[in-house]
């Protein structure tokens, strides 16, 4: 009897360990995310995020924020656009491809800030450079570069992508997908994809021999956001949508209305710069020459 009521006890465990396992790996694929945390660090949520969808999420090491949020059974995009708003970054994914174990971790070490790509052996393949979008962003004049009050943003075939000007004054392309390849292997890529996506990562590596693989990476974004670095605000989505919380409308920001939001700044900051009088416009235009001038992203959040 005594050996019975063990392997009825060892049956028992195993069918509820097989059903909290098929569970997790339902709502894996699925993408969904539950998250109750308040002042938490971000290594934390990163952390906790990372069990649930099972994907490898990279943050930046300079990212010190402390999250406030409340979802459940979340979309994985909305939770990363969600923990980005309050961390101040801006979130992408990245397929690395490579053929050599110890690539995997100099990829790694490159999104978590420690190392720039071309120096962890790396190169940039896809999406390639839009030389019409940094022309317009530039604005070239006769050949003489003109100020520009903030990033622009523009979505091509389902990506998200953002060109900004660096304090060198260099124009510098983002995208929220891209493909990466160890520079040892693009030699032998005959024909580099144009766009950024899943298959096209696969089809890289197969021409080279080598592998993908998909990382989340969270970085700090050139557009300083409202409410970022504390996570003031809590908000909560359960699986039927959006669910407001401490008086919050329920309005998760999506990656299209941050967008909107940055262009409605843009805006407003044209509009401030010709309100300025004659001496301001000569103050502005030598902080912009000498780096100082720092954008700023105006959200209409309410912070609670």
């Amino acid at each position: 009897m005594k050996w019975k009521s063990i392997a009825l006890i060892a049956l028992a465990a195993a069918l509820l360990g097989g059903g909290w396992f098929a569970r997790a790996a339902w709502r894996a694929h699925r993408g969904l995310i539950t998250l109750h945390v308040r002042n938490a660090p971000l290594a934390d949520v990163v952390r906790s995020i990372e069990r649930q969808s099972w994907q490898t999420i990279c943050a930046n090491q300079k990212l010190k924020a402390r999250i406030t949020l409340d979802v459940d059974s979340a979309p994985l995009d909305q939770v990363l656009d969600l923990v980005s708003a309050r961390a101040g970054a801006r979130w992408g994914k990245t397929y690395a491809v490579y053929a050599a174990d110890s690539a995997q971790a100099a990829i790694e070490n490159v999104l978590r800030g420690g190392a720039t790509l071309a120096g962890a052996g790396f190169t940039n393949i896809a999406p390639k450079a839009d030389p019409e979008a940094m022309e317009q962003m530039s604005g070239l004049v006769n050949g003489q570069p003109q100020a520009h009050s903030g990033p622009m943003v523009m979505k091509q075939n389902g990506a998200m992508k953002m060109f900004t000007i660096s304090s060198s004054g260099a124009v510098e392309q983002w995208s929220s997908e891209r493909i990466v390849m160890q520079a040892s292997l693009a030699a032998q890529l005959s024909d580099p994809p144009a766009d950024a996506n899943p298959e096209s990562a696969a089809r890289a590596a197969a021409a080279v021999h080598g592998r993908s693989r998909l990382y989340y990476a969270l970085e700090r974004s050139p557009v300083a956001m409202a409410g970022g670095g504390g996570g003031m605000r809590s908000m909560s989505w359960n699986s039927s949508g959006p669910r407001g919380g401490h008086g919050d409308p329920g309005h998760p920001p999506s990656m299209s209305e941050i967008m909107a939001n940055i262009s409605q700044a843009q805006r407003a900051g044209r509009l401030r710069e010709l309100s300025y009088s004659p001496e301001e416009q000569v103050e502005r235009a030598r902080q912009n020459a000498t780096g100082k001038t720092q954008v700023r992203f105006e959200s209409n959040e309410t912070t609670k």
